[in-house]
C-alpha cells in the first residue's frame, strides 16, 4: 500500500542527493511511502509572495501519479501562489521530459549554469495553466 503523507525532515537527504538539492530551513516536502521505503517526493522552498520552487524525485513511477494532485495543490491552493517555478540539469532528459509531461513550460536555459557543458533548464508552471488541480 501507497501512502503520501508530509515528509518528516529525516527523509529530506533522499531528495537532496536524487534532486541536487541544498536544503534550506524554508524546506517543504511530501513523499509517497510502501512501508518504509520512499518511492517519490516533491518538495518546496525558495518561497515568495506568488511563487515557489518546486523539486521532484521519483524512484517509482506509481509515486508520481499517486502525488501529483496534491503536489500541485499544496502551493496553488493551500498556500494560494500562483506560480511554481523550477529547473532542470540538461543532462536529465528523463527528468525534463518528466516536467514537460507534467505541464511545466521552458523558459529559458542558462548555458554552462551547472558547470562548464551542463546547462540549467528553468521551468515555470502558472496556477491558470495546471491541468491537476481538481475541480
Amino acid at each position: 500500500m501507497i501512502e503520501v503523507r508530509a515528509a518528516s525532515p529525516e527523509h529530506y537527504p533522499w531528495i537532496a542527493q536524487k534532486a541536487n538539492l541544498v536544503i534550506s530551513n524554508v524546506f517543504r516536502a511530501l513523499e509517497a511511502v510502501s512501508g518504509d521505503r520512499i518511492l517519490g517526493m516533491v518538495g518546496y522552498d525558495a518561497w515568495t509572495p506568488n511563487s515557489c520552487a518546486m523539486h521532484v524525485a521519483i524512484e517509482e513511477p506509481i509515486a508520481i501519479r499517486r502525488l501529483i494532485h496534491k503536489a500541485f495543490e499544496i502551493p496553488f491552493v493551500s498556500f494560494g501562489r500562483g506560480v511554481i517555478f523550477g529547473s532542470v540539469l540538461s543532462t536529465n532528459p528523463r527528468a525534463l521530459a518528466l516536467d514537460l509531461h507534467l505541464g511545466f513550460r521552458e523558459l529559458a536555459r542558462l548555458r554552462d549554469a551547472w558547470m562548464v557543458g551542463i546547462d540549467l533548464i528553468l521551468l515555470e508552471m502558472r496556477r491558470e495553466d495546471c491541468r491537476w488541480l481538481r475541480k
